[in-house]
Parts: structure tokens; C-alpha cells; sequence
């Protein structure tokens, strides 16, 4: 049986206020499910807008150094993030932090478990 994979779009990213005709404001370097890599170039300060989902858990770097993820105006399902003039790189990540505290308390179950079954081979 021969399945065709269906192409995945990608979401549609811009800059507003909207650059000059003649230059192209954002180049895409990386889409993943938990990563996406963005170029930026703005004459000024502007906004950049993700057609993908806002979601808690989503992180914003703007040349490697954290930024605030914002809803967009226009419809506020979605990710946006100011941009200070000039050539820059945004990378957006997600790391929710209920991952985290779940492997920490993984973590502390199998040390616990781990010290009791020491504890109880001992006493025997």
C-alpha cells in the first residue's frame, strides 16, 4: 500500500508595520514542531507576527538574549513579538514548564525508591 505524506504548510510569518517593496523582512531558517528560527530585517522598531498558535510553554529569543511573546492584535490565537530595528535572528522554543517539574519529581520518586529498597535490604 503506498501512503503519500500530505505537505505541511508553513505558518505564514510578517513584519508590521509592513517593510519597503523591494525587501524581504523575515527568511525562515528552521520549522519545527518545537522550534522555530526566523532572519529579521525592519528599517525600525516592529512587530513580528507568527500565524501559529500562542500557546503557554512558548519562549522568544531575539539574538540569543530572551524577549516577551505577545498575542497579535489582529487575532489573538496567535504569536507576535516587537522587534527593535535592524537585522536580527528569533527563535521561538517551546519548553513548558510541567515537563520539567515532572521529571524533577520522576527524579526524587526513583531516589526515594531507590533509598528505600537500600534501607529494607538492610534491615533484612
Amino acid at each position: 500500500m503506498l501512503v503519500h505524506a500530505l505537505p505541511t504548510a508553513r505558518p505564514r510569518a510578517w513584519i508590521s508595520p509592513p517593510p519597503p517593496a523591494n525587501q524581504q523582512a523575515v527568511t525562515w531558517l528552521e520549522d519545527g514542531p518545537t522550534r522555530v528560527t526566523l532572519q529579521t530585517e525592519t528599517a525600525g522598531p516592529a512587530a513580528l507576527n507568527l500565524n501559529d498558535q500562542y500557546f503557554p510553554g512558548w519562549h522568544v529569543t531575539i539574538d540569543d538574549a530572551p524577549a516577551q511573546i505577545t498575542r497579535q492584535a489582529e487575532a489573538p490565537i496567535y504569536r507576535a513579538v516587537s522587534l527593535p530595528g535592524g537585522r536580527h535572528t528569533v527563535r521561538f522554543f517551546y519548553a513548558p514548564n510541567g515537563i520539567r517539574l515532572g521529571l524533577y519529581l520522576a527524579c526524587l520518586a526513583c531516589g526515594l525508591l531507590a533509598g528505600i529498597a537500600t534501607t529494607t535490604r538492610r534491615l533484612r
